[in-house]
Parts: structure tokens; sequence; C-alpha cells
């Protein structure tokens, strides 16, 4: 919590279940609830799969592609607001 204190960020992207479950909700699934959005202190928050998860199951790599497009338009709206 302090880290995130003192990096102050625009938004936060969870990289796997255990990192979503930590931040966002105890009862988070990945597969599920990858690429919602809600808030952490006041910070808007998502989560996709573990990078780990990318070297699994290659298929994993599309989805992950597309929820980082999300998330690259999502901050570029963001920071034109401020």
């Amino acid at each position: 919590e302090r880290q995130i204190e003192l990096a102050s960020p625009a938004l936060i992207v969870c990289l796997g279940a255990l990192a979503g479950q930590t931040l966002i909700s105890p009862n988070l699934r990945i597969t599920r609830d990858r690429g919602r959005w809600s808030k952490y202190q006041g910070i808007d928050i998502t989560a996709t799969f573990h990078p780990a998860a990318l070297l699994r199951d290659a298929k994993l790599k599309g989805p992950v592609w597309e929820d980082f497009k999300v998330i690259r338009d999502y901050y570029k709206r963001l920071v034109r607001e401020e």
C-alpha cells in the first residue's frame, strides 16, 4: 500500500489472479474477471493474466494483447482528462 501511495499511479494493472485477489477482490477469477475495471483507494484498477501463464499457454497471448490495448486507451483518456 505504501508503494502505491508513493508511486501515485494513474491506474493499476494486476498481473495474475493473486495480485487481483489481493487488490481487487478475494473472489476474483482471472478468466472470468480480467478486463473489468474497479477502484482501489480511488485508483482505477484491472487485472489480466500473469506473464507466466502466457509461457504455459500461448493461446492466452491474444486476450492479453487485447487487454493491453484497452488499458492503453484507458490510460490515454485518463491523461487527457487531467
